[in-house]
């Protein structure tokens, strides 16, 4: 074994989890996405805590058994983790600690396993925002038939990619497709290419171009029903020049200070409409926190979104004769829900490229225990009784004074695991 380990400090990874080799998805031989690829865990000081962080982090119920000596067989590739000691209150196997990313004293021989007490929690409901690295969605005929559309947003963190698939695709009867259809976009239904249909395509995989993908269920005959079991996973791409991410108030650029010198620019050389709005160095990036009420941005509706543009350029002294790359990027961020989407290009005598990103506005919903609105509820579910009041404030927060936020719908149930079927509806569309 190596030295004790710290605590870790590389949390910010969100490295994918899974598990293979077993009878279900919820016991096998642990395995992390780490730099393009699956790795193992090695098991030096892996135990019962360890194994209960592996089976929350996967919605996998309770731990029930750790394994060793590659119980579930031997991995391939990286071995990313070794002398991992969590204390079973993790909410991610990064977040206990162990000996640096991939530096071990292991072979394959030594891979870690879990047993769980369950099957993965399905998300199985009418539509869902899911922002996890990692999930599973699932639609039955009882909703499916009671339901005219349903969307689904995977959104994910900065820098990965959503790899989908569907396990199971059921028709009710043999007229299903031809009036009920599951749409898979690039990001988000409106404003995204079409992946595919599953009613008219044999692919049951998909992948996004970005850190965002939506799913979309949509219905014209209420005798038709779909059933449907989805899994996905998101890996890392760390392998761009220039990253942009969009926040509930601003947009922000970074480009690599290496790749800038390879086009022969320093910082100074760097722009963005409003070249008063200048950049600060941090770590190895030039970094413009663009505003989405300044610097000149420009704001446009679109479709399901609101758009933001921005444009970063490399000036030159030298106006006659060019002898070296210039960059001109338009950065667009697109809000809607909670997408972000990244960009990356590649070299040309004149590099021009769009990157496009998804974001969100920043929003909360919250209930008063009073019309002072001084005191607000904390607990979840909230139970209420009939014929009680209800105090609800609902808050944007933003600089853009064209804004308006309104309540779409608010319901009742009285099954606190189930908000779809048997619901009373306090606000209804608006």
């Amino acid at each position: 074994m190596s030295a004790l380990p710290t605590p870790s400090l590389d949390r910010g990874l969100n490295m994918a989890l899974r598990l293979v080799n077993g009878n279900s998805q919820c016991n096998g031989r642990v395995e992390i996405f780490y730099n393009g690829a699956w790795g193992t865990v090695c098991d030096d000081l892996w135990d019962i805590k360890d194994a209960q962080v592996v089976c929350h982090q996967l919605n996998c119920g309770q731990a029930l058994a750790f394994n060793g000596s590659a119980a579930f067989g031997q991995g391939e590739g990286a071995i990313v983790l070794d002398d991992v000691q969590c204390t079973g209150n993790e909410l991610d196997l990064l977040d206990c600690p162990h000996s640096p990313i991939s530096a071990h004293n292991c072979g394959h021989h030594e891979d870690a396993g879990v047993i769980c007490s369950g099957e993965p929690n399905t998300n199985i409901k009418c539509g869902d925002i899911l922002t996890n690295l990692q999930g599973n969605i699932s639609l039955d005929f009882n909703i499916s038939s009671e339901s005219d559309s349903c969307i689904w947003y995977i959104s994910v963190a900065n820098n990965y990619r959503i790899h989908l698939n569907f396990g199971t695709f059921i028709l009710k009867n043999s007229q299903s497709c031809l009036s009920s259809s599951v749409s898979i976009y690039d990001g988000s239904p409106l404003g995204s290419t079409l992946l595919g249909d599953l009613c008219s395509t044999s692919s049951r995989d998909f992948i996004s171009s970005s850190n965002s993908i939506s799913i979309v269920f949509s219905r014209a005959n209420r005798e038709a029903g779909l059933d449907f079991t989805a899994t996905y996973y998101s890996t890392f791409t760390n392998n761009q020049n220039v990253v942009l991410s969009c926040h509930a108030d601003y947009m922000k650029a970074r480009i690599s200070l290496s790749y800038l010198q390879s086009l022969e620019y320093s910082s100074d050389h760097v722009i963005v409409n409003d070249p008063q709005c200048r950049p600060q160095v941090v770590a190895d990036w030039l970094e413009f926190r663009i505003p989405y009420k300044g610097c000149l941005t420009v704001k446009q509706v679109e479709n399901d979104t609101i758009s933001y543009t921005n444009t970063l350029i490399t000036d030159s002294a030298n106006t006659i004769v060019m002898y070296k790359k210039k960059l001109d990027l338009t950065l667009k961020c697109r809000l809607y829900q909670d997408t972000v989407v990244e960009g990356s290009y590649s070299a040309d005598d004149f590099i021009k490229n769009t990157l496009i990103q998804y974001g969100l506005y920043s929003a909360n919903l919250t209930f008063f225990y009073s019309s002072d609105f001084m005191y607000s509820v904390y607990q979840y579910p909230y139970f209420v009784a009939l014929n009680q009041h209800l105090y609800l404030q609902a808050t944007l927060h933003t600089s853009d004074p064209a804004l308006v936020l309104f309540v779409d719908t608010c319901v009742a149930s009285p099954d606190e695991f189930d908000f779809t079927r048997n619901v009373y509806y306090i606000i209804r569309n608006g």
